[in-house]
């Protein structure tokens, strides 16, 4: 689609005629109408204007490829980033403007699924966004909720303390990754709704003497509790080590270790 067939398009969807088009731009109706049949071009300094009015992206309006569009943000706002990253200690642009725009940027102005990494010496900011694939949740025409996880590490000093630890400390959590059980077990579990020893062997199929097992090891590290719900069953609940394992998952997932893409956008301060 031309430009001149976009106007066209947006002028209408936004419910203008040419003449107030024109109006709010200070320029005529049959100005709008030569860029409408492709006779000129909107000028350059209207087009900040247009776009508002239109309400539309300008990569969308004049069909900036995305690479180039994604390639010219990124490094212009990690310039940002380190232009006031010095001068302001905490107040990271780069990292604001992940929470604005939060995902890679298609080139019809919509968000898709991305990977972004933020990363320094001293910062390290990882978002991994999907949509969510389960069926009936919005209606054809609307975009699908994003699912995402995030980690943020900041300062040098907890890297060092981190980087230091003797791999041998890792053995008993890591168990559990190696544990064919832990996640069956872990499926069926949620933070408020307790779950029995019962339910669980039900619908998990595993033996009684490893589920016993496999439960010991996610008491032992936190990751699950027992507790009374709110309807007064007693059972397994996630615990606060619950986190620390879809944590865990999201690093591998940031390395393309579960199917997915892995980290398809990065953003570095020099």
């Amino acid at each position: 689609m031309s430009i001149s067939e976009k106007i066209t398009q947006y002028r209408k969807m936004r419910g203008l005629t040419q003449e107030t088009l024109g109006e709010a731009l200070g320029i005529t109706a049959q100005a709008i109408s030569k860029w409408e049949v492709g006779s000129t071009m909107p000028d350059i300094s209207l087009l900040p204007r247009l776009c508002e009015l239109l309400d539309v992206p300008p990569d969308v309006l004049l069909e900036i490829p995305q690479d180039l569009s994604v390639r010219f943000l990124k490094k212009t706002v990690s310039a940002l980033g380190r232009e006031h990253y010095s001068e302001h200690r905490g107040v990271d642009m780069t990292s604001l403007l992940l929470d604005i725009v939060g995902r890679t940027i298609g080139n019809d102005g919509h968000n898709y699924d991305g990977n972004n990494l933020h990363i320094s010496d001293e910062f390290i900011r990882l978002r991994l966004q999907r949509r969510d694939s389960r069926e009936g949740n919005e209606s054809e025409n609307e975009c699908k909720r994003m699912d995402e996880a995030a980690f943020l590490l900041c300062g040098t000093g907890i890297q060092t303390d981190y980087l230091a630890a003797q791999p041998s400390l890792l053995n008993e959590f890591l168990d559990l990754f190696r544990n064919e059980h832990t996640f069956a077990v872990l499926r069926e579990t949620a933070v408020r709704e307790s779950v029995t020893f019962a339910e669980l062997e039900k619908k998990t199929g595993i033996p009684t003497e490893e589920l016993k097992a496999s439960l010991l090891s996610l008491l032992e590290m936190s990751v699950l509790t027992v507790q009374v719900d709110s309807d007064g069953k007693r059972g397994y609940v996630r615990n606060h080590g619950f986190a620390a394992v879809m944590m865990v998952l999201a690093a591998a997932d940031a390395c393309a270790c579960l199917g997915g893409p892995g980290i398809n956008a990065v953003w570095s301060c020099e």
